[in-house]
């Protein structure tokens, strides 16, 4: 599978139609946890918490992002100062954050039910500064968590997840180097029991990260975006879509994700 460590050739179903269709909501049709945030949505996007503002132009505030995934895992930003402003170029649409305090938050996400986890983003890079860029829980230390950061280490862009274990450092899987500024389809996969998590960066897998991460499932917790816990390690950069999905997903629904993300994000895979 496209997301197995063991793998290193990937492989992607031919460009066509039933691909041009492919919608992430078919990700969560079994019933599967997660979220969709699609940046390209003006619907899903208020200028305020309470969502009674609409985003209906470049420059204003992301008060609030409706998840599309039917999970109702909405983020949202309650301190005016701290919101990311939508912004586009007239093709590509997305949320700017600052690197100094942006940051979004859901309330908790049940993800005990699973020690599988597939983490799709299409971002941009702006600064080499280190960021948690999508964080479950208030800590990078504690247990039946996952991240996914920006340089860290420096130019790349890396995943970690475990169960009752403690955070290590052996535990993060490490995309490519690339320079900043830097666009990407960063795809990242956990499996508790199986010890492994795994990434790649625009269709292209990058190492492996074989330790034991303890028992259990991921936990009951807050989602961070841009930010730990809207305290530090602040993204300096642009978010065209995320989806969380707490499950392994086929070879086809990550060929199909990552072209879906490459498309909102203005990469070619």
């Amino acid at each position: 599978m496209l997301n197995s460590p063991f793998t290193k050739s990937p492989r992607f179903s031919p460009f066509g139609s039933r691909a041009r269709r492919f919608s992430p909501a078919s990700l969560f049709r079994d019933g599967s946890q997660g979220i969709w945030y699609d940046p390209s949505d003006l619907s899903t996007m208020f200028q305020d918490a309470a969502g009674t503002t609409p985003v209906t132009a470049p420059g204003q505030p992301v008060g609030l992002m409706l998840d599309k995934s039917g999970n109702g895992h909405h983020a949202s930003q309650a301190t005016a100062s701290k919101r990311p402003t939508y912004q586009t170029d007239g093709t590509l649409h997305y949320l700017s954050f600052d690197g100094v305090d942006d940051a979004m938050q859901t309330a908790d996400i049940d993800f005990t039910g699973t020690d599988e986890m597939s983490v799709f983003a299409g971002v941009r890079r702006l600064s080499g500064s280190t960021a948690a860029f999508v964080e479950l829980g208030a800590s990078g230390t504690g247990s039946h968590r996952y991240a996914l950061y920006a340089n860290n280490p420096s130019g790349v862009f890396s995943f970690t997840g475990r169960g009752s274990a403690a955070a290590h450092p052996d535990q993060l899987a490490q995309s490519s180097f690339s320079a900043t500024p830097d666009s990407a389809v960063v795809s990242a996969f956990g499996n508790i029991s199986a010890a492994a998590n795994s990434i790649r960066k625009n269709g292209v897998e990058g190492s492996v990260a074989s330790w034991d991460q303890g028992v259990g499932s991921y936990g009951d917790d807050l989602l961070n975006i841009g930010a730990r816990n809207q305290t530090s390690l602040f993204f300096n950069g642009h978010l065209y879509g995320l989806t969380i999905v707490g499950k392994t997903t086929t070879d086809a629904e990550i060929a199909n994700t990552e072209r879906h993300l490459a498309g909102k994000t203005g990469v070619t895979l």
